[in-house]
């Protein structure tokens, strides 16, 4: 018994090394002139990335951050897409609504209109 978990355990240390061997290849980068981006959400149908702009400190109402629109390879679209939030941080998009959280609030966003509909 002993040597039937001997051999699963080696096994199975293989098997798991070969697999864990991963790397990561910078495929592109973005300016550098976002201000404290926290959080980045692909949007697959319309091919954006909406990033969450805290631009101030992240536990302050201070009204800095925003949204900002980004194309699928990094390229800045508008940073200010969405703009007078305090420190939004993750996002989750269902049909064309952006919901964004935001300090001690939900922000709902709608995509087509290009603006806040409710906080």
């Amino acid at each position: 018994m002993k040597k039937n978990v001997y051999y699963v355990l080696v096994l199975f240390t293989i098997s798991f090394s070969s697999i864990a061997q991963h790397s990561l290849n910078r495929i592109w980068i973005t300016d550098s002139i976002l201000p404290i981006p926290e959080s980045v959400l692909f949007d697959k149908t319309d091919q954006i990335l909406y990033t969450s702009l805290m631009d101030g400190s992240p536990a302050e109402r201070d009204g800095k951050g925003s949204i900002g629109k980004l194309t699928a390879d990094g390229k800045i679209i508008n940073l200010n897409w969405i703009s007078g939030l305090n420190a939004p941080k993750g996002m989750a998009k269902f049909k064309n609504k952006l919901f964004v959280a935001d300090l001690t609030e939900i922000v709902i966003i709608d995509i087509k209109q290009q603006k806040i509909l409710k906080k």
